[in-house]
């Protein structure tokens, strides 16, 4: 593991478990990057001794604290690393709700499914986005300028967002969206969400899940500045939060049996111009 900052500290492997590593005293209030050294590595980076309390994720990617993540930006003291363990493909006998937290504590993939109500008045001339609340290091764009109506189906870049090529299921706790005023003269404007879901690949699994809860929320939401002027522009208000608990999550995967089955069979001649009537 490397932290960039003068201090180079590699953690070396012992046995099959991570070991803790406290920040030397001479560098202590003075990390304002990290990265881990070894490929696959996943380190976790602590404010309080002895990993614990809060703390942030970061893999082979450089993480700048001062603007990725200022609340730890000189203040780690401790961190630990563990390499990532491969899972073997679950059956279709494995995917319960118990066997589901075990086979799925990382997402390797993460895509968002937004939609608004159809209604007068509930487009924006906003710039709406989607927030990690203690997870992400930076905050998802969803659209700007949406029209009555508005849905789409998106790609969140998990390396952009939280810093590392996967993201621990653990840390998404709570989730936000924001408001950002965009327009000097019509910003701010009132606009109705109808829902939107989640949905992620685990990480060496390969299991499908998705967060369906906020799904039809149904709901005005307007950015309510607390700054006057202009002060008021280009700074996201929180509109709307939302806890996330473990259940939450439900398993996409491929069904066991068909309930019913039709099919339909065409049998086309060797010469044009005639046909055969579908047999069903």
């Amino acid at each position: 593991m490397t932290l960039l900052t003068p201090l180079v500290l590699r953690s070396k492997p012992l046995a099959a478990f991570a070991i803790q590593v406290a920040i030397p005293d001479e560098y202590k209030n003075e990390v304002s990057g990290v990265r881990a050294n070894d490929t696959g590595s996943i380190c976790r980076f602590y404010l309080e001794p002895e990993c614990k309390g809060e703390y942030f994720e970061a893999g082979t990617e450089a993480v700048n604290l001062y603007t990725g993540r200022p609340e730890f930006n000189d203040k780690v003291t401790s961190f630990i690393c563990d390499a990532a363990k491969p899972i073997a493909a679950p059956k279709f006998s494995d995917w319960t709700f118990k066997r589901q937290r075990e086979l799925c504590t990382r997402l390797e993939t993460l895509s968002l499914e937004f939609k608004l109500a159809n209604n007068i008045g509930s487009g924006t001339y906003d710039k709406i986005k989607l927030g990690f609340e203690d997870a992400g290091q930076t905050v998802h764009v969803i659209t700007e300028g949406p029209w009555p109506g508005y849905e789409v189906s998106q790609d969140i870049n998990i390396q952009d967002v939280f810093g590392m090529e996967t993201v621990a299921l653990s840390k998404i706790k709570r989730l936000r969206l924001l408001d950002e005023l965009t327009d000097w003269t019509f910003g701010g404007d009132m606009w109705e969400i109808t829902g939107f879901t989640l949905k992620g690949r685990c990480a060496n699994s390969g299991l499908t899940i998705a967060l369906e809860k906020f799904s039809s929320l149904n709901k005005w939401l307007q950015a309510q500045p607390n700054q006057p002027g202009r002060f008021q522009y280009h700074v996201d208000w929180e509109v709307w939060a939302g806890d996330v608990q473990p259940e939450d999550w439900v398993t996409k995967s491929l069904c066991k049996q068909f309930l019913s089955m039709k099919t339909s069979i065409c049998i086309s001649p060797t010469k044009t111009g005639t046909g055969v009537s579908p047999i069903n």
